[in-house]
C-alpha cells in the first residue's frame, strides 16, 4: 500500500511497555488491549480515530502548559481565533553578540620535568679509615610561559510567543523568553569568535489548526478537545484516509518538526558553537565547572497516553462520572454519533487517569533535571530553562510518532482483517485472474469476452498455425488476454484497402473481428509485459500484418513477416496511455481558442490512431486463387508449395509464368502438374543462370590470375607462352608451354608435372576480381554470341520478369473501371470512430477519471524460434530494427506476387482490430480497497460495461445474463 509508515515492530515494543503502566493506573481488575484484539463495530474505528487525536491534542497542551501557555494565555488565543476569526503562529526567536571583555597576560606551563639526583659524602671517623654516604635528591623543573588571553562575552537571548493574522508585533502572546551571558576566552589571535551580533531567522509554525479543535463548555467553562470526523463529506474514505485526520497528522508533524528545530538550536549552536569554542591558555581551568550536557536529557521516563486500545463492556464515554480532578489543561468529551449504550473505547475517567499520569512523568522529569541543571537565574547560558525546551521537544517528537503509528495501525488492522477474510494479499495478477471469472458470469454467453488466442485455418482443414496476444506477469506465467469480441463477416464488410508500397494497393476481403480489451493497473507499478505471438505448424505457412486502421476501409501496414515451418515469432506490444478526458478538458480549459483548437484536433488523431490492427493472409488458399487452381489443390503438395514461395521471394517471379493456363475442364492432376511443369521449367532457368553466371565468374577470375602472374613471370627466365596455373589450397602451380614443368610458387624449384590445370573457382572467384579490361571483353563477346552477360546475383535472373509483371499489372489497373474497389460499403463498421465514442462515454459516465484510451504498436526487438532443419533444435534469434525490416520487404514481395499487384483481392485472410482502455487505479489492489474505500469489482464492472456496449453495439442491459446481477448493476449504474 502506498502513503503508510506504520513500523509494527516499534509500535508493538512500545505498546507493551505502555500496558504495564496503564494496568498499573487503572483498577487490578480492568485489561484493556489492542483494538485488533477486541469485537467492535466499523464505526468503532472512526470513534477510535478521533479518541486517538483529542487525547494527542490534551496531552500536547501539558507539554505546552509547562512551557508557560498558562493563566489567561489560552483564552486570548482561543478568541484570536474563535472570535477574532485569525490564524495565531507560534514563533521562537534568538539572538546573539559578541563584545570584546579585556586581554590577559598569564602564566602557562609548558613543561614540568622531575628526575632524581644522587649526591655521595665521605667522611672519615678514625686513623684507619672512613666511611661513605650516599644520598638521592627528586628535582622538578618547570617552564613557564607568558601567553595571552582574550576574554569575549557572549550574550544570547531568546523568546517563544504567539502572534495572531500577518503582525508579530502587535496581538502577541509570550510564552517565555529568558537573556543570559557567558564568557569566552580564547588564544592566539584576538579576532572574534562570532560576530558582533547575530539575529537567527525566525522559527515558524502555525498555531491554528489546535485551537480550532479546542471548544469551551458553556456550563463549567471548562475547555475539552473538540476534533471530529466529517463521515460525510465525500473526501472522508476510512477512519484514517479522510480530510480532519490529513490535517491533524500534518500539524503534529509539523509541530514535531518546530520543536525539533528549537532543541537543535540548542545543542548545536549554544552548547556545541559557543560553549565549545572555549579555548584557554590554561587548560586545567577549561574543564573545572563543567555543566551537564543537553545531550544528556532524554524523555524515556515520560508516559504517552496515545494507545490505541480498547475495552469490553464498557460505558458510552460521555456517561462516565470523572474519578479524578483532571490535572490537564484540557480534558475531552464524550464522542458524537453513539447510538449504543456500551462501546469498546476506554471511558472519560479512564482517559482522565492516563493524562494525569503524563502530568506526574512531566513534573518528575522537570523535578530530576533541576536537581542537575543550574537555576535560570543564574547568568549561564545552559540552565534548566533550555533543558527544559529541550526535554518538552523531545516528548513533543515522540507523542507525535506515537500518535501517528496509532493512527497507521487502524489502517493497517484493516489490512489484516481484509487478509484473515480473503485468505492472502490480493495482487494484480489475482485481480485479473478474478475477472476473467467474473465476466464469465456476468455477462451472456453470446457476448462474455474470449482469448484473443485464434488457429489460422480454412474450414474443416487443420490450422495453418496460431496467432494470440499473450501477457505475463511477475510470476512469469503466460496467458491470452480477453477482450470483447465482434464478428464481421467479410461478404457484409467493404473490402479492406492495404497500401504494400507507393504504387500497389491490395484489396483484402476477408473476415473481421473488433475486438475490445480493457486492461487493469494499479499505482504506478507496471501492467506486465504484453506480446503478439504468431506460431506456424510443419509444412506450413501464412502472412502476418500488423498495423493501424486509417480510415473504415483503410490498414495502414507498419510490420510484416511470413511465418512458416514451426516457426515461433513473438512481437513485444507496447502501451502507450493517453490522458483521460476529463484530464484532457481540465488541461485546455486556460487556453486561447487557437490552442484548444488544436490540442483537440491533435487528440481526435490520437484517438483514430489508437486502434490497432492484426491481419493474417493464409498463403495456400490464395496461391491456389493466383495459379488458378482448384481448392485445396496444393493442400499435400509440399515441395510445390516451397518452390513456388521460394520463386516468388527470393527471385521475383511472375505468377503468369507458373499460373495453369490449359482448359478449364481438366482435373485437379492436370492442372497441379501443368503448374509443376512450369515450376521446375523456371526453376531450370535458374539453374541454368547459375551455372552459367559461375562459369563465366571462373573465365574472369583465371584470366585475371593469368595477368597477374604475366606481370610478375620475371622470377622465371626463358617463359615466353603465357603460364597456366594449377592451385589448391595452400599453393599456386605455374606450367609454362614450352617444357610442361611446374614450379611451385615459394618452393624455389621446378619439377615436371603431367598433371591437368585444376581450380578451386569458388575461392579464386571470392578474393579476386576482374580488372575492368576483363570486363570490356567480356561485354564484347557477349554480344558476339557468346555467353551473354552473366547476371551478378541471383535476384539478377529476376529482374527482368518483374519488370514484365509490372507492365502487365499497370495495364490491368488501367482497365479496371475508375473508382472501383474505393467506394464506401453501407453497412461499413468506421473502426477509428470507435475510441472518440468511448471517450465520449467515458467523459459523461466516468466519474473518478480513470480509464485512458490505449495505443498499441510493436516495440524492439523480435524474438523468432526457427528449426533450420528437420534434424536440428529450434534456435531463437533476436531481430533488430535492420531484420525487420527485411523480413517486412520479403513479406511484401510475396504479398505482390499473390494478389498480383492489386488486380486480385486477398479473400483468405482475417483482420482483427483491437481498441484497447486502460483501467487505471492510484493505488494497489489492497491499498484501493483499505486505504481509497473502493470495490474495484464494480469500478471495472462499469469501464468493461461501457466498452462492451459500444464494441457489441448493443444497450448495456443485453448484455448481461440472466440473474441478480442485472438488478444489481441496474441499480448501482441506472
Amino acid at each position: 500500500m502506498k502513503y503508510t509508515m506504520f513500523h509494527e515492530q516499534q509500535f508493538r515494543s512500545q505498546v507493551e511497555s505502555a500496558l504495564e503502566l496503564v494496568q498499573q493506573v487503572l483498577d487490578v481488575n480492568r485489561k484493556p488491549r489492542l483494538a485488533e484484539d477486541m469485537d467492535h463495530e466499523y464505526d468503532d474505528k472512526y470513534a477510535l480515530a478521533e479518541f486517538l487525536t483529542n487525547t494527542t491534542i490534551a496531552a500536547q497542551m501539558n507539554i505546552l502548559e509547562r512551557m508557560g501557555l498558562t493563566g489567561n494565555k489560552l483564552p486570548r488565543l482561543y478568541d484570536m481565533v474563535h472570535v477574532d476569526k485569525r490564524s495565531v503562529t507560534l514563533v521562537f526567536e534568538t539572538e546573539d553578540t559578541c563584545t570584546f571583555s579585556k586581554e590577559q597576560l598569564v602564566d602557562v606551563v609548558k613543561h614540568n620535568v622531575e628526575h632524581v639526583v644522587e649526591t655521595s659524602k665521605t667522611s672519615s671517623s678514625s686513623i684507619f679509615g672512613g666511611s661513605s654516604q650516599t644520598k638521592s635528591q627528586s628535582v622538578k623543573h618547570k617552564v613557564i610561559q607568558k601567553c595571552k588571553e582574550y576574554h569575549w562575552k557572549v550574550s544570547a537571548q531568546y523568546r517563544v510567543f504567539c502572534y495572531s493574522g500577518n503582525d508579530p508585533e502587535n496581538n502577541v502572546v509570550e510564552l517565555l523568553a529568558r537573556s543570559s551571558s557567558t564568557s569566552i576566552v580564547t588564544t592566539g589571535s584576538k579576532e572574534a569568535p562570532f560576530p558582533q551580533r547575530t539575529v537567527h531567522d525566525p522559527i515558524k509554525t502555525s498555531f491554528t489548526w489546535l485551537l480550532q479543535n479546542i471548544e469551551k463548555e458553556s456550563e463549567k467553562q471548562q475547555r475539552t478537545c473538540g476534533f471530529k470526523i466529517d463521515r460525510s463529506k465525500d473526501t472522508c474514505r476510512t477512519p484514517r484516509r479522510n480530510e480532519e485526520i490529513d490535517k491533524s497528522v500534518a500539524f503534529f508533524h509539523d509541530l514535531s518538526f518546530w520543536f525539533s528545530t528549537v532543541k537543535q538550536h540548542f545543542i548545536k549552536h549554544v552548547e556545541t558553537d559557543i560553549l565549545g569554542n572555549r579555548n584557554p591558555a590554561n587548560d586545567a581551568t577549561a574543564h573545572t565547572n563543567a555543566a551537564p550536557k543537553l545531550t544528556s536529557v532524554s524523555d524515556s521516563q515520560l508516559f504517552c497516553p496515545v494507545i490505541p486500545l480498547l475495552e469490553p463492556n464498557q460505558e458510552v464515554p460521555g456517561s462516565a462520572t470523572r474519578q479524578e480532578e483532571p490535572k490537564s489543561l484540557l480534558v475531552l468529551a464524550s464522542p458524537t454519533g453513539t447510538t449504543t449504550t456500551t462501546s469498546p473505547l476506554m471511558s472519560l475517567g479512564d482517559i482522565d487517569k492516563l493524562l494525569n499520569e503524563q502530568c506526574r512523568t512531566l513534573d518528575d522529569t522537570m523535578a530530576e533535571l533541576t536537581s542537575v541543571f543550574p537555576s535560570h537565574q543564574l547568568m549561564k547560558l545552559v540552565t534548566i530553562a533550555e533543558a527544559s525546551i529541550v526535554f518538552f521537544s523531545l516528548g513533543a517528537s515522540s507523542l507525535f510518532k506515537q500518535y501517528q503509528q496509532s493512527i497507521e495501525y487502524i489502517e493497517e488492522m484493516l489490512r489484516k482483517q481484509l487478509i484473515a477474510a480473503i485468505g492472502k494479499e490480493v495482487q494484480p495478477k489475482d485481480f485479473q485472474e478474478f475477472m476473467k471469472f467474473h465476466d464469465q458470469k456476468l455477462f451472456a454467453p453470446q457476448f462474455a469476452p474470449k482469448p484473443f488466442s485464434y488457429a489460422i485455418r480454412r474450414p474443416n482443414h487443420y490450422p495453418y498455425g496460431i496467432i494470440s496476444i499473450e501477457g505475463s506477469g511477475n510470476d512469469g506465467k503466460v496467458e491470452p488476454i480477453n477482450t470483447h469480441v465482434r464478428f464481421l463477416p467479410g461478404e457484409d464488410a467493404p473490402a479492406m484497402s492495404i497500401p504494400i508500397n507507393a504504387a500497389t494497393t491490395i484489396q483484402m476481403t476477408g473476415d473481421r473481428y473488433l475486438h475490445g480489451w480493457i486492461n487493469h493497473r494499479f499505482g504506478s507499478s507496471s501492467t506486465g509485459s504484453f506480446t503478439l505471438s504468431a506460431r506456424a505448424r510443419q509444412f506450413s505457412s501464412f502472412l502476418l500484418i500488423v498495423g493501424v486502421m486509417a480510415g473504415a476501409d483503410q490498414f495502414s501496414p507498419k510490420d510484416a513477416i511470413i511465418v512458416q515451418n514451426k516457426d515461433e515469432v513473438l512481437l513485444p506490444l507496447l502501451l502507450n496511455e493517453l490522458p483521460t478526458a476529463k484530464e484532457f478538458k481540465d488541461a485546455i480549459v486556460s487556453l486561447s481558442p487557437e490552442q484548444q483548437r488544436f490540442a483537440t484536433s491533435f487528440r481526435g488523431m490520437q484517438l483514430e490512431s489508437s486502434v490497432f490492427g492484426v491481419c493474417v493472409i493464409q498463403l495456400k488458399p490464395q496461391m491456389e486463387a493466383l495459379l488458378g487452381l482448384p481448392p485445396d489443390a496444393l493442400t499435400k503438395e509440399i515441395r510445390l508449395t516451397q518452390d513456388l514461395m521460394s520463386l516468388f521471394v527470393d527471385y521475383q517471379i511472375p505468377s503468369d509464368l507458373l499460373s495453369f493456363d490449359g482448359s478449364c475442364e481438366a482435373s485437379v492432376k492436370d492442372k497441379v502438374d501443368c503448374v509443376k511443369g512450369h515450376t521446375k521449367a523456371v526453376l531450370d532457368v535458374i539453374a541454368d543462370a547459375k551455372k552459367a553466371e559461375l562459369e563465366d565468374m571462373e573465365q574472369i577470375a583465371k584470366h585475371h590470375v593469368n595477368e597477374r602472374l604475366a606481370e610478375s613471370a620475371d622470377f622465371m627466365p626463358g617463359c615466353e607462352g603465357g603460364p597456366l596455373f594449377n592451385t589448391t589450397s595452400d599453393s599456386v602451380s605455374l606450367i609454362t608451354p614450352q617444357s610442361g614443368m611446374l614450379m611451385q610458387r615459394g618452393s624455389g624449384r621446378v619439377k615436371k608435372s603431367r598433371a591437368k590445370p585444376v581450380m578451386h573457382m569458388a575461392t579464386m572467384a571470392c578474393k579476386v576480381a576482374p580488372p575492368p579490361t576483363m570486363q570490356k571483353q567480356m561485354r564484347i563477346s557477349g554480344a558476339a554470341g557468346a555467353p551473354a552477360k552473366p547476371p551478378a546475383s541471383a535476384s539478377s535472373v529476376a529482374s527482368r520478369p518483374t519488370q514484365v509483371q509490372h507492365a502487365a499489372v499497370d495495364s490491368v489497373v488501367v482497365s479496371m473501371p475508375q473508382g472501383e474497389g474505393a467506394e464506401t460499403h453501407p453497412s461499413a463498421l468506421d473502426f477509428t470512430s470507435i475510441p472518440k465514442q468511448l471517450d465520449s462515454l467515458f467523459d459523461k459516465h466516468d466519474s473518478d477519471s480513470s480509464i485512458r484510451a490505449t495505443i498499441l504498436e510493436t516495440g524492439r526487438p523480435w524474438k523468432r524460434m526457427r528449426q533450420d532443419n528437420l534434424l536440428s533444435k529450434a534456435k531463437q534469434s533476436r531481430l533488430n530494427k535492420d531484420d525487420c525490416k527485411s523480413e517486412m520487404d520479403k513479406a511484401f514481395d510475396l504479398l505482390d506476387a499473390l494478389s498480383r499487384s492489386g488486380a486480385l483481392p486477398i479473400a483468405f485472410a482475417e483482420l482483427h482490430v483491437i481498441v484497447a482502455v486502460t483501467h487505471c487505479f492510484e493505488n494497489d489492489v489492497m491499498g484501493t480497497v483499505v486505504q481509497d474505500n473502493v470495490n474495484p469489482i464494480e469500478k471495472v464492472e462499469k469501464s468493461t460495461l461501457m466498452v462492451a456496449s459500444t464494441i457489441q453495439g448493443e444497450h448495456a442491459q443485453e448484455l448481461i445474463g440472466a440473474g441478480p446481477d442485472l438488478q444489481r448493476l441496474t441499480d448501482m449504474f441506472p
